[in-house]
Formats: structure tokens, C-alpha cells, sequence
């Protein structure tokens, strides 16, 4: 039945009997607080059983009273200590998991950072190489503007004569050299 009430409401404090016409012994702990584990527990029982008193405060009960051993002001604190004490842990657990979450978002950025390098490192490589080959590039276009120039000129020996000089200052420019040299490494790089 309590577990059924349990569906519809969500109360401040579970007083709990084990001793029940419909469970018995400890059992009777272990189902309420595996189905409302966020719901303090304190265990208010005929028996007093130290070792089942001890099993259930290590399996989540706040407290374990025994009946007719405790005064009302007593009982009255010790619900207020337990309802104080789970809402503390509620708050803790909670706490500790965004600590874990913050760590995992740390390490998620460690290892983001570790990729961007991974992928910048030759994306870096890559992109000199291709500045060197469009520079290569201009060089060797400017090269083969003035040879179809030349060859464009055909008799006319002053243009001709013209062209070959500027034509031997391009080749015999240390950039057309190195871009020569260069340039096939270059792209199997």
C-alpha cells in the first residue's frame, strides 16, 4: 500500500515499522528505499536488533528507534535531524555529480584541444605548401606570358631582342630558381 501512495505523493519523511501484516524485517526498509531512495527513512521498530539496526543505517536509513524507549521530544528531533540530514546528502550527492560533470567537461576540453592540434599541425603544413606553390605559380606564369610574347613577336627582332632580355632576367631570378627546384618536393609533400 505505501509504495502504491508513493506514486501520488512524495512526503517529507518516511516512519517506518518493520514489522507489517503485508512485510517483515528489513526487506521492508530495502523495498521503501530502493523505490524512493531521495525520501528519508527512519525506522521506528518493536525490535531491537542491533544488527539490523546497523545493516539498515548502512543501507540509507536516517535513524532506528525502538518503540517505548524514546520520549516524544526525542522522537520530534530526531525526524527533524533525519529530514535535515537527507536533504544534506540529497545537496552532497548532488554537488559531487556536477564536480564529476565539471571534470568531465575539463578533460573533454583537454582532449578537444589535444585533436585541434592534431589537425592544425598538418592543416598548417598544408597551407604553407600551398603558398609556396601559388607564389611558385605567379612566378612560372610570368615566365610563360613573356615566352608566348616571344614567340608572339615572331621577325621583329627588336621585340624579340627585348623579350629575351626580360625573359633572361626571370629565369636568371633566384625566386624562378628555388620555385623550380622546389616546387615538385613541394606538392609530394
Amino acid at each position: 500500500e505505501l509504495l502504491n501512495l508513493l506514486n501520488k505523493v512524495n512526503p517529507d519523511l518516511i516512519i517506518l515499522d518493520l514489522n507489517l501484516p503485508d512485510s517483515f524485517g528489513i526487506e521492508t526498509f530495502y523495498s521503501v528505499h530502493d523505490f524512493k531512495p531521495e525520501i528519508p527513512v527512519v525506522i521506528l521498530s518493536g525490535t531491537s536488533d542491533e544488527e539490523t539496526a546497523i545493516g539498515s543505517l548502512k543501507k540509507g536509513a536516517q535513524d532506528y528507534l525502538v518503540k517505548g524507549r524514546d520520549d516524544g521530544h526525542h522522537i520530534v528531533r530526531t525526524l527533524k535531524y533525519a529530514v535535515e540530514r537527507k536533504r544534506t546528502e540529497l545537496e552532497m550527492h548532488r554537488l559531487q555529480s556536477l564536480v564529476c560533470q565539471e571534470r568531465r567537461m575539463e578533460a573533454i576540453g583537454v582532449l578537444a584541444g589535444g585533436i585541434v592540434h592534431e589537425i592544425n599541425t598538418p592543416t598548417q603544413f598544408v597551407r604553407a605548401n600551398l603558398e609556396f606553390i601559388s607564389k611558385a605559380f605567379e612566378t612560372l606564369q610570368d615566365i610563360l606570358r613573356k615566352s608566348e610574347r616571344f614567340c608572339e613577336a615572331g621577325t621583329d627582332e627588336v621585340r624579340r631582342k627585348t623579350l629575351a632580355a626580360e625573359l633572361e632576367v626571370l629565369l636568371g631570378d633566384a625566386r624562378y630558381k628555388y620555385f623550380r627546384d622546389e616546387l615538385k618536393q613541394t606538392i609530394v609533400e
